[in-house]
């Protein structure tokens, strides 16, 4: 059995969040979802979140706790580890998404989540994005990988 680990951010600015489109080659064509990716070497899941961001968006940001942790099981077995954190971006002047990662992005309102006007890259992103937009965050060390 293999376990993927998985890290991201749902980054808020003027109560909107950032969502970023897959492009057309990547796993999910053309989906939606928050800055994220997979965990490199021994990477803190803090520290997978803030590259994936840097690496998707060029953004420095302000990681002030953690939306959601949990474990998903995938119909064809697999596990993966799923954290959720939610920042601020500090540096939006210096904003520009990568074109090998990103095919577009929008800052989205909850509204606009609510109503599924941006199809998500995984079901279980949609109750993550209201959750971040709506309530407080957990302090970011509630979830450690020991």
């Amino acid at each position: 059995m293999s376990i993927v680990i998985l890290s991201g951010a749902c980054i808020v600015h003027k109560n909107k969040a950032l969502l970023l489109q897959q492009p057309s080659s990547s796993r999910h064509p053309n989906l939606w979802g928050p800055p994220g990716g997979h965990r490199e070497g021994k990477e803190s899941l803090v520290e997978v979140a803030i590259r994936e961001i840097k690496e998707e968006t060029n953004l420095d940001v302000d990681i002030e706790g953690l939306v959601e942790a949990g474990i998903k099981t995938h119909p064809d077995g697999r596990i993966s580890i799923v954290t959720l954190y939610f920042a601020h971006p500090l540096n939006l002047k210096e904003f520009k998404v990568d074109p090998s990662e990103v095919s577009d992005y929008k800052w989205v309102t909850l509204e606009e989540i609510e109503r599924d006007l941006f199809p998500l890259r995984d079901s279980l992103l949609k109750p993550l994005l209201i959750k971040a937009l709506t309530q407080k965050p957990s302090p970011i060390d509630a979830f450690k990988i020991y």
